[in-house]
């Protein structure tokens, strides 16, 4: 992963260049909704994870209530004997390793989601100005009242380039991510349906009634699992949506106020914005809730060879 890569892009999101920080006060509002909702969503991740091992490790207990010899799985370097003993092992096995692997996956997860997040963030900032770029921001005496918006009020050539400078900084900044993640969404997506294969097998041979610790722990492991590709996909369908929406929000602005001169002006970023702004894995696969439901119904199709496989075997 490269490092200085990884830190332009951060420095962006942290508002160090220009061309990305708030200029007015609805663009901090914009700004602040999305670090809310983010801060939401990993905390909400976070008590997911914790309620699994929880649940792991709830179902460790429950065998050894249920059988004095059970032990855990695993290689221990003392005996088992005691419930100290098992204490110690379930600790060593469930609690250390399945929070340092949960909450790593975590971080990667919700820094690519926090990553697409922001392009979409900016994408809605742009859009909303782009709407509001002909409102009269000067008083206007009756001679002027009827002139081009554009020529009255000097600024609005200003800001439309600004939006459009900004605009590719976005583009930059989406490609960058792309770059830097692609390794660890391609693994995801590739890997995904032999996971979600194998944890609804184990799902479907559960008996709840003999564990329901370990059925609550594969539910809640399934749900994780699941949010991991849906995050990257459904964050990244959003950046393509706005961007699609950027030569509507000028349609909808008073575009007939300008000259003509700068009204060409609009057309040719208008072309410019025809081709959405879509994120992809590995240049290839694109992040949208249509490749989620293609990696769903690969996954269910896995499912059901093995399935009927296991059945007539």
């Amino acid at each position: 992963m490269n490092s200085a890569r990884v830190e332009k892009i951060n420095n962006l999101m942290r508002g160090h260049d220009t061309l990305f920080a708030a200029r007015t006060k609805k663009d901090e509002e914009i700004i602040m909704k999305n670090n809310k909702a983010m801060h939401r969503l990993v905390k909400a991740f976070m008590y997911t994870i914790c309620m699994s091992n929880g649940s792991w490790i709830a179902s460790h207990f429950m065998s050894r209530l249920r059988d004095d010899a059970a032990i855990v799985p695993v290689y221990m370097p003392f005996k088992v004997e005691t419930w100290t003993q098992f204490t110690w092992s379930v600790m060593i096995e469930s609690v250390f390793p399945l929070l340092w692997i949960g909450y790593g996956h975590l971080t990667l997860d919700m820094t690519i989601a926090t990553y697409y997040a922001n392009s979409r963030t900016q994408l809605k900032i742009i859009k909303y100005n782009l709407e509001h770029l002909f409102d009269r921001n000067v008083p206007l005496n009756m001679s002027a009242s009827h002139s081009y918006v554009d020529e009255v009020d000097t600024t609005v050539r200003e800001r439309f380039i600004h939006y459009v400078q900004r605009y590719d900084m976005v583009v930059w900044y989406t490609r960058q991510v792309d770059r830097v993640f692609k390794g660890a969404m391609i693994f995801q997506i590739l890997s995904s349906c032999v996971v979600y294969c194998i944890t609804v097998i184990k799902i479907s041979q559960s008996d709840a009634r003999k564990d329901s610790a370990a059925l609550i722990f594969l539910l809640l492991f399934f749900v994780v699992m699941l949010s991991q590709v849906f995050v990257y996909c459904y964050y990244g369908g959003l950046v393509e949506y706005e961007s699609k929406l950027l030569n509507d929000s000028l349609y909808l602005s008073d575009w007939t106020s300008a000259s003509p001169a700068f009204r060409r002006m609009l057309l040719t970023a208008m072309c410019r914005w025809l081709r959405p702004l879509t994120p992809r894995a590995a240049h290839s696969i694109p992040l949208s809730l249509t490749t989620f439901f293609m990696i769903m119904r690969s996954a269910y199709s896995l499912y059901t060879v093995l399935v009927s496989t296991a059945q007539k075997g």
